[in-house]
Parts: structure tokens; C-alpha cells; sequence
């Protein structure tokens, strides 16, 4: 898998998906361009060529941890739910493209001061979770 550009910023660091395994989310048909928006614009998740399974399947992340939309006419989606979690650079980033966007967020803090995430609803109303990578 390849990755294709997207309108990330190149200065910053693209986020890091953390799974267990590779994720497949259901999603409606049709909304490709919802995806690439909210995961690849605002998020700035690397997009990636897909594997030929499906025209309309969008594949973000990176090449052994990926998530991958994959349309179908019933979706299970659970609202409000988290789904996936994002290691990035910089959540004040964030929190301003989010701000910009006009996109509703709620900040969380943990039991130590350098303990802080974002959650934000996504076009399917799932939550994701992004966290501030730690330097040590």
C-alpha cells in the first residue's frame, strides 16, 4: 500500500493509529468525500492506495496499522461510541484546526498533568480519541 497526498500540513508529523489489530469501519454508502475531509484534511491521517477490494473503500494510517472505511448499506455504528485512537504531535494543533472547523470537542485530562486527550465526533457520530504523543 502506497501512501497518497492529501492536503496535510508537511510540517507537522501525520498521527499515529493505535489498534489492536487493523480496524474496519462501516460506514454509509456515498460518503467518501465526508471521510477524506474529517480523517485526511482536518485529522491529517495519511490516506493510503487501496488493496483493489473496493473502489469506494478508503484506507488511512500505515501500511500494518491501518483503518479502512468500507461502505455498506447498513452499517453498524454505534453513536458516541470510541472507535479509534490518534497519537498526535500536538493537540493545541488540533484544538485550533478544530476550532477553525467549527467542530465541537470535549478535552479530558487524566490523573497527570501531562495526561490530556481531545474527543470529537466524526461525520458517522463515532468518537475518536486524539492524544498528545509523550517525549521522554
Amino acid at each position: 500500500m502506497e501512501p497518497v497526498q492529501n492536503a496535510k500540513r508537511q510540517s507537522e508529523a501525520a498521527p499515529e493509529l493505535h489498534a489492536v489489530n487493523p480496524l474496519n469501519v462501516e460506514v454509509p454508502p456515498g460518503r467518501r468525500s465526508a471521510i477524506e475531509q474529517f480523517y485526511g484534511g482536518l485529522l491529517g491521517l495519511p490516506r493510503l492506495a487501496g488493496d483493489g477490494e473496493d473502489a469506494e473503500t478508503l484506507l488511512f494510517g500505515r501500511e500494518r496499522m491501518a483503518v479502512r472505511f468500507v461502505p455498506c448499506e447498513r452499517p453498524r455504528i454505534t453513536p458516541r461510541r470510541r472507535r479509534i485512537t490518534l497519537t498526535v504531535e500536538s493537540l493545541d494543533t488540533i484544538r485550533d484546526r478544530l476550532t477553525e472547523a467549527r467542530r465541537r470537542y470535549w478535552t479530558i485530562s487524566g490523573l497527570s498533568l501531562s495526561e490530556r486527550s481531545l474527543l470529537v465526533v466524526d461525520p458517522f457520530d463515532q468518537l475518536v480519541e486524539l492524544r498528545q504523543s509523550q517525549r521522554l
